[in-house]
């Protein structure tokens, strides 16, 4: 039977802020939503303190000022960034043989099997673990252990308010006696707090007299079963120590959609100001397409104001992640949607129908309107013109080199640039320390 772990990130967001600063280490640090508006994450200090997730900031502004609360805009090219050297210390360095990525600051490992390993043995791996990670990345790390994903969960809830930041659910060769031990933590465990069970789920339980995770496990399963249907049955599996999930494979977890969106730092009205802004989304997002090796086939933008929303989508003849071409067809749907009289507020770009690039077939048709054969030539240039951009950002540094649309060079406001009204307001940004050579901390 095999043990599985599930390492998180400890309080990420603001882990990755103080990684640099060492002076946050001990004061409270809150990090900001686009436009500096909401809390979206908290050290532990800014939660003794009360500030909720979530929060809008003017509503705590008196317990920031009062404490003197640290704030930082987000800057997910920093997070992005240290979350994918802390999964290499993980599957490269440490050499951890079977990792699944489940979000940017957590990750299930698979640390063995039940037979050869002792629970002594496997806290020792998990400390060593938690050890490299700080050491190598910065970042403090929580590892529950258990021999089920759900349980996993579980464990590692309890892993961070240890002060050893490990906790294991594996504690014994003899399943009795671990059954037990299992059952005495789930009996204090809520139901709404299971991995799996959402708000719906949980309010459908409670309504049935299921409070904890205990009452869960020991539900009638044909009654589980019928509300929660397979889902739940395999949450009520898991929780009994029968594990039925196993780490996912990079084809299991293909996204359904990667996305691009923002909220304008002012109301944006010109069309040569929204076309910026839609090329730095789509740009942006088939950068993403690219570094998950996928292409997209459905092409769906959108536009807010305050009076209404406005959205349009596309099929693509042929999947692409082709910045150049995309952001032709993103600017496409912009012309048949836009309407100058209002004042939009947000916008995005949303890719979907994706697909494994090594494994796209190619059309002999050109397009529905023409039956000609492609240029299979433009296809590779543009997708070689793609990858080269990406190469270079990364190497030299974020918008080292830049597709010509994501420019403004059309604004018509003097005073405001549109290059700047249409970008999220940041104005407690950090530098983007690992992925542009000209925010490297100088050390004097």
């Amino acid at each position: 039977m095999k043990i599985f772990a599930l390492l998180d990130c400890n309080n990420f967001y603001a882990s990755c802020e103080r990684v640099f600063e060492p002076r946050l280490l001990s004061r409270p640090v809150v990090v900001l939503s686009n436009n500096d508006g909401c809390i979206i994450a908290r050290s532990n200090e800014a939660k003794a303190l009360g500030i909720k997730m979530g929060e809008p900031v003017f509503m705590c502004q008196h317990i920031l000022d009062k404490h003197q609360v640290v704030k930082r805009s987000a800057n997910f090219a920093l997070y992005g960034d240290l979350s994918d050297r802390v999964m290499t210390v993980i599957s490269e360095i440490l050499g951890v043989p079977a990792v699944e990525v489940y979000s940017i600051d957590e990750a299930f490992l698979e640390l063995g099997d039940s037979r050869f390993s002792s629970p002594a043995e496997l806290n020792y791996l998990a400390r060593d673990i938690q050890f490299q990670v700080e050491r190598q990345v910065g970042i403090p790390v929580s590892i529950g252990i258990a021999r089920t994903k759900v349980l996993a969960k579980v464990a590692n809830k309890i892993a961070k308010t240890n002060r050893l930041g490990v906790f294991s659910l594996y504690s014994s060769q003899d399943l009795i006696e671990e059954n037990l031990r299992i059952d005495s933590v789930l009996a204090s465990f809520s139901v709404g707090d299971i991995w799996g069970v959402g708000y719906r789920y949980a309010k459908t339980l409670m309504a049935n007299g299921i409070h904890t995770a205990l009452d869960l496990k020991r539900a009638n399963h044909a009654w589980i079963r019928e509300k929660l249907k397979i889902h739940g049955a395999r949450l009520q599996s898991e929780l009994a120590n029968m594990p039925c999930l196993e780490l996912a494979s990079p084809e299991d977890k293909l996204r359904k959609s990667i996305s691009c969106s923002r909220s304008f730092g002012d109301r944006v009205s010109e069309l040569s100001t929204l076309e910026t802004a839609l090329a730095n989304f789509t740009a942006s997002a088939a950068s993403k397409l690219r570094s998950q090796k996928l292409s997209t086939s459905e092409l769906r933008i959108f536009l807010s104001s305050m009076e209404r929303y406005d959205t349009l989508s596309t099929r693509l003849f042929q999947a692409s992640s082709s910045s150049s071409e995309l952001i032709g067809v993103a600017h496409d749907l912009l012309y048949k949607i836009y309407q100058a009289n209002y004042r939009y507020k947000k916008a995005g770009v949303i890719f979907s129908d994706l697909v494994l690039a090594d494994s796209l077939q190619l059309s002999f048709l050109k397009s529905p309107e023409t039956a000609v054969l492609p240029e299979i030539h433009t296809l590779k240039k543009q997708q070689t013109i793609s990858d080269l951009v990406d190469r270079l950002n990364s190497k030299i540094g974020v918008n080292t080199i830049s597709w010509a649309a994501t420019l403004d060079t059309k604004s018509s406001s003097a005073d405001s640039p549109s290059s700047e009204r249409w970008r999220a307001s940041k104005n407690h940004c950090s530098p983007a320390y690992t992925t542009d050579w000209r925010s490297l901390p100088n050390i004097s």
